[in-house]
């Protein structure tokens, strides 16, 4: 409860308004494979904040931002020129940034002598010193970073709100934006210019890599968690105030930097959702792995007593997995018997369905392509695992309800129709 009392309202709000900001574009980003670019923008307004320096001789915010944000723009523009000269976009975006960046270093380091500037204290904000910083309004109490931020992060909201239907229209069919009339073009740029606005606001705050992890980091988890476009922006938000409120109090207990450990708590839910998420989160799929994995091993169990019973056989002397025999048994698809195992009306119709659906493709690769009978039978074996009953009723159609297979076996009729 000590930590909840020692939270500063300013530095909380401060560092939600940056990662919320910043999210909300960073979801188009994303979905536009353009994530890298704010981290572009990020370093290449070096040289703008220098020079904007170097002329003003002052430490001015609204200069400062001035200058950031011309060369922010700029940047834009010259990886959209390079991009246009058939050059990758990836490949366009670290050409200008670093090159920018680099001029920015020598810049500070050419007149570094004669001025109070320097790359740590450009390139490397502090959420804890917001409290510190003048008013803005004056006398209005809300720090100077604090009314830039919110002043960007109303404006992003509404950039999404009044153009919602442009910006997903040109994100997924940028053709059908075409045709419907939207300038795609119009809509990548006041993107990029928004971008630019929203590094450069956050930049005295956060410092540069806490803004492009929240470009990034937000709407990457709420894409991997929600699927409807509106559902990933409202997440965004509501993941960079977790982020913010979890980063600042990790900070406090831990004596550290507020953007670091917001990034390192932006890093631990991106990983926990990669993991974790119902739709697509690798525990997810490894467990839908293992009982795929497991179905189809017990449906070639049962195909394979079904062929032995075909041949007038028994499992009597076969090398059986005993695991996969336990759980046939305990699911009621086989039964003992005196030669070893048979199948049981269920396991029969199982069966039935696996075999009729590896010979109703064999029939169809060599009736319809023509493929010779000894290859047919690989992709048959993959086949008959995945083939739904409709699937099935459409093959037994093209194929005239072929009774025999192209090694002349009995092609099954369905589970439904066996009387067992």
């Amino acid at each position: 409860m000590q930590v909840f009392s020692e939270l500063n309202l300013s530095i909380l709000i401060t560092a939600y308004l940056a990662a919320a900001s910043a999210s909300l574009l960073g979801v188009l980003l994303v979905l536009r494979k353009l994530s890298l670019i704010g981290d572009a923008i990020s370093h290449a307004i070096l040289p703008g904040i220098v020079l904007a320096f170097l002329f003003s001789q002052s430490k001015n915010p609204q200069v400062m931002l001035i200058g950031a944000g011309t060369v922010g723009l700029i940047t834009t523009l010259l990886i959209e020129w390079i991009t246009k000269a058939k050059i990758a976009e990836d490949s366009s975006i670290g050409i200008v940034f670093t090159v920018l960046f680099a001029i920015g270093v020598v810049l500070i380091s050419l007149f570094s002598r004669n001025i109070d500037l320097d790359a740590e204290c450009v390139l490397f904000g502090e959420l804890s010193l917001i409290p510190l910083q003048e008013d803005f309004p004056a006398g209005s109490g809300i720090p100077r970073s604090t009314f830039t931020l919110s002043i960007v992060y109303l404006f992003n909201i509404l950039l999404i709100i009044l153009f919602y239907k442009e910006w997903k229209i040109s994100t997924f069919d940028s053709t059908l934006a075409a045709t419907l009339g939207f300038s795609t073009n119009l809509f990548h740029y006041l993107l990029m210019s928004a971008v630019s606005l929203t590094t450069v606001a956050g930049f005295e705050a956060t410092g540069a890599i806490l803004i492009v992890s929240m470009f990034i980091g937000p709407a990457l988890i709420a894409l991997i968690a929600f699927h409807k476009l509106s559902h990933v922006f409202i997440a965004s938000q509501i993941i960079s105030l977790f982020i913010a409120l979890f980063g600042y109090i990790s900070a406090k207990l831990l004596d550290s930097s507020i953007a670091g450990a917001m990034t390192t708590i932006t890093g631990l839910m991106f990983a926990g959702v990669i993991f974790l998420s119902p739709h697509s989160g690798l525990l997810i799929q490894w467990i839908e792995k293992r009982k795929l994995e497991k179905r189809i091993a017990l449906e070639d169990l049962l195909g394979l007593m079904y062929r032995l019973e075909e041949k007038n056989a028994s499992t009597y002397g076969l090398a059986l997995n005993k695991k996969l025999i336990k759980r046939a048994l305990s699911q009621k698809f086989i039964t003992p018997s005196e030669y070893g195992y048979q199948l049981s009306k269920k396991g029969r119709q199982v069966a039935a369905n696996v075999i009729r659906s590896h010979r109703l493709w064999e029939s169809y690769l060599e009736q319809e392509l023509q493929l010779p009978p000894d290859h047919t039978h690989q992709s048959a074996d993959i086949v008959e695992h995945f083939l739904s009953p409709q699937e099935r009723e459409n093959l037994s159609n093209v194929l005239k309800d072929r009774n025999l297979d192209p090694q002349g076996k009995p092609i099954p009729k369905e589970a439904s129709d066996l009387n067992g």
